[in-house]
């Protein structure tokens, strides 16, 4: 028998809920469906979390003895992985480590230049589970290596060879997924987020994107597979998010709507955080009246910017400024308190800070609930940003995940200046509820470009009373870019939901429209009497913790609601 490890790194950094790596899993059930005999091999499957130390991760592994170790490589785990990698080399020398996914498959042989303890890397990552399955198959036969399809493998002289390309198609049929086989455990009492895929990927080929391109071929899964998985997943208490990774699950109507309608017969969709994402050309009446009835669902379009230079950069089809702004007008007419989440991405090619300035500006104008903000944009291997990053003048980190750091048109020092922008208006337009309600209703009179200066205006004075970023070198990374950026954040936007620091946003915000008779006066003020409160009582919770230390006045002068609005949504 071959004993296999696999190793299930996720990205669930921003959450508190379990998140499970659905490619070991689904790699797993593949290779114990197809490969002969039944048996043959033994596959353990190792969830580790974002933060995990890669010297944990090997101790984990050692355990099983494995004969061969999977890894699945992805933006976020690429460091801890290859030192993981390079760790048990050393305590198991005969270890096959193999290694696939979209930080690997497309510079195959520049890893393992690098990384001389990876054995073998999927060079195709549209055919995973065909690769993965023939690799062990050879292995359950007693055959070479050098057999197996669509890998590049390291010969016994050292030597990086290319075997001949995977054939055939993946057989997405319910026997396949990982959840209807129970593989992916969901009654452990944890609380869970879950991500499920419908669908293969994208018609777009956006250049900072390896899902679409001239190797992306569009594959939906047989909707009865979706059906079931739904009513498992929905069906469980434990479960908390979902997140469908689809590109765009929209892009097929009668299939989305059949799938949406499904998730709504489910015993606990109610209670159940349902995310995914979507193109406004894919939206209509019908599908946005569904998706609105999902509990706490948000419409979430990647702008990214609307900059023309920058947009052509990204794909000459990309959707303009305009048609996205028809479209969420549509959206908020068919239903009127509808949530719009918006993607930003910084420092883009081609772009510059006055447009990313006027980026904002316009997305003011759409009140979108919440801003995710790109940052920082990194260069991933196949796609068009990373082949021509030079051509483009690109300024980035040399190590992998490599970074954009500047631009010609977009210097660092501009980058720098985004970078706070960006932050304050998270905190202001989505962690306080209060006044963001508040901001958006000031700029319903504004024109053009007046939007942004009231920001602008705002941040600067702020700024000059909270010592928010202090020494903190918001666009300086030493390793890995995507987790120091979420350390960083994660510091920023918590010391910005500290009491100390929402008295002074609600205080200098007030008082520079005390008298412009707002319908959102009433909250400014209630922001500015729970905050005195918690300072004159020594007190400097975060968020919403101390809700309940405050005297019953508060509660009989303002409703609930309007007390939890003031406060920070701030979580850690």
């Amino acid at each position: 028998m071959i004993k296999i490890c696999m190793i299930a790194m996720s990205s669930d950094a921003p959450i508190r809920e379990k998140q499970t790596l659905l490619a070991p899993y689904t790699l797993r059930r593949y290779v114990e469906n197809n490969v002969v005999p039944k048996g043959a091999v033994e596959i353990n499957v190792i969830d580790v979390p974002f933060d995990a130390e890669p010297q944990e991760i090997a101790y984990s592994v050692l355990k099983y003895h494995p004969d061969l170790l999977a890894l699945s490589v992805y933006l976020w785990n690429y460091l801890e992985l290859m030192q993981c990698a390079k760790i048990l080399k050393r305590e198991m020398n005969e270890l096959i480590i193999v290694a696939g996914g979209p930080m690997v498959s497309f510079n195959a042989q520049e890893v393992m230049k690098e990384h001389p303890y990876i054995d073998v890397i999927s060079y195709d990552d549209t055919r995973g589970e065909i690769i993965f399955r023939h690799l062990i198959q050879c292995l359950v036969d007693g055959k070479s290596i050098e057999e197996a399809k669509g890998i590049v493998y390291r010969s016994n002289d050292n030597k990086l060879i290319e075997t001949k390309e995977a054939e055939g198609s993946i057989q997405h049929s319910p026997q396949s997924s990982p959840f209807i086989n129970n593989d992916i455990v969901l009654n452990d009492e944890k609380g869970h987020y879950v991500t499920i895929e419908t669908m293969r990927g994208c018609p777009f080929g956006c250049g900072y994107c390896v899902w679409g391109g001239k190797r992306s071929k569009m594959e939906y899964f047989p909707v009865e597979r979706a059906l079931k998985e739904i009513e498992i997943i929905y069906n469980n208490p434990n479960v908390k998010h979902v997140l469908f990774v689809d590109s765009n699950m929209l892009l097929k109507r009668k299939r989305a709507i059949q799938i949406l309608e499904h998730i709504k017969k489910q015993k606990y969709y109610k209670n159940i955080f349902t995310r995914m994402s979507l193109d406004v050309r894919s939206i209509n009446e019908e599908l946005t009246r569904i998706l609105a009835t999902l509990p706490r669902f948000s419409f979430d379009f990647g702008l990214q910017t609307v900059t023309p230079d920058a947009l052509e950069c990204i794909d000459k089809h990309r959707v303009s400024a305009n048609r996205v702004k028809e479209k969420v007008e549509l959206m908020k007419k068919w239903v009127p308190n509808i949530k719009i989440g918006i993607d930003l991405m910084i420092g883009l090619p081609r772009d510059t800070l006055d447009g990313f300035k006027k980026t904002l500006d316009f997305c003011f104008s759409l009140e979108p609930y919440r801003f995710f903000m790109a940052y920082p944009i990194c260069l991933l291997p196949g796609t068009r940003f990373y082949e021509e990053k030079d051509k483009l003048k690109l300024h980035y980190s040399p190590s992998h995940p490599q970074a954009l750091l500047a631009t010609d048109d977009f210097p660092k020092q501009d980058m720098q200046e985004a970078v706070r922008l960006a932050t304050w208006i998270q905190v202001l337009t989505y962690y306080y509820p209060a006044i963001s309600d508040f901001f958006y209703f000031a700029c319903r009179q504004k024109l053009d470009g007046e939007r942004f200066e009231l920001m602008e205006r705002w941040t600067n004075l702020i700024d000059s009373k909270v010592n928010l970023f202090g020494d903190t070198k918001m666009t300086e990374f030493r390793k890995n870019p995507v987790k120091e950026w979420y350390i960083k954040k994660g510091n920023l936007l918590e010391y910005a939901s500290s009491a100390q620091v929402a008295y002074i946003l609600y205080s200098t915000i007030y008082e520079l429209h005390k008298n412009d008779n707002s319908i959102f006066e009433k909250n400014m003020i209630l922001g500015l009497k729970v905050f005195s409160y918690y300072q004159e009582h020594s007190m400097n919770p975060i968020g919403k913790v101390a809700l309940s230390s405050l005297p019953k006045n508060f509660y009989e002068e303002y409703t609930e609601d309007e007390i939890m609005k003031v406060h920070s949504v701030f979580r850690r």
